[in-house]
């Protein structure tokens, strides 16, 4: 025993010191008594660094490591790494003359993690794109997959809240893009944050939940007024809801476009049975619109994005869809035709539309074609033809 303990304290005395630093111990146990041995302990390393060139000046921002104290931040100059700041609180520094490649570290009173030498170039101003999830319900096992879009950013945390209070921090995620994997088995509010190269930070927030225990009906209010949609059981987004020859089109907040068709009994009274529906990628929150044969609707996704698609409003067949644009789509699409001969009914109201918010100073001629509206204020003209492509549908 005594043997043991003298050659332990020998370990410890003998190992080679580091003047800057102090030591770190962990206990172990030895024949029962516990016995200080000689650990090395430094902070995790630093995952993201980011640089941006101003003018005479380079802004320098990185990733917190966990555990740090403080970091140390050096810069090449003929070959030779030189200190930008040898003991620095802060996550971010403006470096006075434009200088590069940077590295940066954590340190602590142990010692310092490994340098991080690779240069994110940013030069966009911070913002969010997008944050969202693959779904407002998490599956039957709870899980979910958060995924967000930012630019400008130096590091990105993701903070999980349950019932207002923490129940998860996600912190140095991927400064540009990237995906989350999360488990929720309540309602859960997500807060994305992103910091700028200034210490700066902007959120955004979204809330998301598990598959109820016990499962909702909608059986809606009845009164004396023809309900043909009445216990079906639908959550219905009651701005999709169109009516076509005694038919009705309309989507669900879980993401399916349904059909049914309108006929009459033998009492002449009129009653509506299930046609068909199709499964959506996101959700039609406006009303779709019919010309001809065809079903035109726009589309919006939980990513922010959206698109118009058109199938045969018979049978739900043949879709195709415009590519997806940058921005949600916020109300129902407008077919304008400028150049039918006899422009009545739906073309001319179409038209007169079209007319207000069309300049004749910029745009003499209205232009033909479906007119889609983008939350970012945009008005997208579509070739209804050219510009949709064939699109798998599951019916």
């Amino acid at each position: 025993m005594k043997r043991i303990l003298f050659l332990l304290i020998s370990l410890l005395t003998s190992l080679p010191g580091r003047a800057e630093f102090e030591q770190a111990y962990e206990p172990v146990m030895v024949f029962g008594a516990p016995v200080l041995v000689p650990v090395e302990s430094t902070p995790e390393d630093t995952l993201y660094l980011s640089v941006q060139s101003k003018q005479d000046a380079m802004l320098v921002a990185w990733s917190p490591s966990q555990d740090a104290d403080y970091y140390q931040l050096q810069y090449l100059e003929g070959g030779v790494w030189k200190y930008a700041s040898e003991k620095h609180d802060l996550t971010y520094l403006t470096v006075d003359v434009s200088r590069g490649p940077f590295r940066v570290r954590g340190c602590h009173k142990y010692g310092c993690a490994q340098w991080q030498a690779d240069n994110r170039a940013v030069q966009a101003p911070l913002s969010i794109k997008a944050f969202y999830s693959n779904s407002a319900q998490a599956d039957r096992y709870g899980r979910l997959m958060l995924g967000w879009h930012v630019e400008g950013a130096t590091d990105v945390t993701i903070t999980a809240r349950k019932n207002g209070q923490v129940a998860a921090v996600n912190r140095s995620l991927a400064p540009s893009k990237g995906l989350l994997d999360a488990y929720v088995d309540q309602l859960t509010e997500y807060t994305l944050s992103a910091t700028a190269f200034s210490g700066e930070a902007i959120t955004k927030t979204l809330v998301v939940t598990a598959i109820p225990k016990l499962p909702v009906t909608l059986t809606g209010i009845k009164n004396n007024y023809k309900q043909p949609l009445y216990e079906t059981g639908l959550d219905i987004v009651e701005k999709s809801i169109t009516e076509y020859r005694d038919n009705l089109i309309f989507a669900t907040h879980d993401g399916h476009l349904l059909f049914y068709k309108g006929t009459h009994d033998h009492n002449q009274e009129m009653q509506w049975d299930y046609g068909w529906h199709i499964e959506l990628e996101g959700v039609v929150n406006n009303a779709p619109i019919i010309e001809g044969d065809f079903l035109y609707f726009t589309e919006s996704y939980y990513d922010s994005t959206g698109r118009a698609c058109r199938i045969r409003w018979q049978d739900a067949l043949g879709k195709v869809c415009s590519n997806k644009a940058s921005s949600s789509l916020l109300a129902s699409p407008v077919l304008v035709n400028a150049h039918a001969e006899n422009n009545q009914g739906f073309f001319a109201s179409a038209r007169q539309f079209a007319r207000s918010f069309t300049s004749s100073t910029t745009r003499p001629n209205i232009e033909s074609g479906l007119y889609i509206f983008h939350e970012d204020g945009t008005v997208e003209v579509l070739d209804p033809i050219n510009d949709l492509v064939s699109q798998p549908s599951i019916k």
